[in-house]
């Protein structure tokens, strides 16, 4: 897989996938909303907050200590990238549709994330980190 070639040529650096086509037209609208609410809360240069797959070099240890388990997985991962100052790249991902499974995300469980990474942010600015 393309993102192993580039981990292996950048040892030192968190490698992610940043998809670069959307399935449907409100999808597309919601996941920028949510990445621009990512990106202003925490800072963040990434353009795909919950682009997968990750690889990372195993030094990266704070990326071993999540503490999220749900949708917001992924903004904290960028988070802690972000205060770590680990250097990330983002390798497109071209894709036009899904190569397995169903998407589950739906209204409700967007709301939950725009509201969940929120509330990460808040936590997070309480603890100073």
């Amino acid at each position: 897989m393309l993102l192993f070639v580039y981990a292996r040529a950048f040892p030192d650096v968190v490698v992610k996938a940043n998809r670069k086509i959307r399935e449907s037209l409100p999808r597309r609208i919601g996941s920028l909303l949510y990445n621009i609410e990512c990106r202003t809360l925490f800072d963040l240069s990434c353009w795909d907050i919950n682009g997968t797959p990750k690889v990372f070099p195993r030094s990266f240890e704070a990326l071993l200590e999540l503490h999220s388990d749900d949708d917001i997985i992924d903004v904290e991962f960028n988070a802690v990238c972000r205060r770590r100052e680990y250097p990330m790249i983002e390798v497109p991902i071209f894709s036009v549709r899904r190569h397995g499974g169903k998407s589950t995300t739906n209204y409700a469980s967007a709301l939950r994330m725009y509201v969940g990474a929120y509330r990460l942010f808040r936590k997070v600015r309480r603890r100073g980190q």
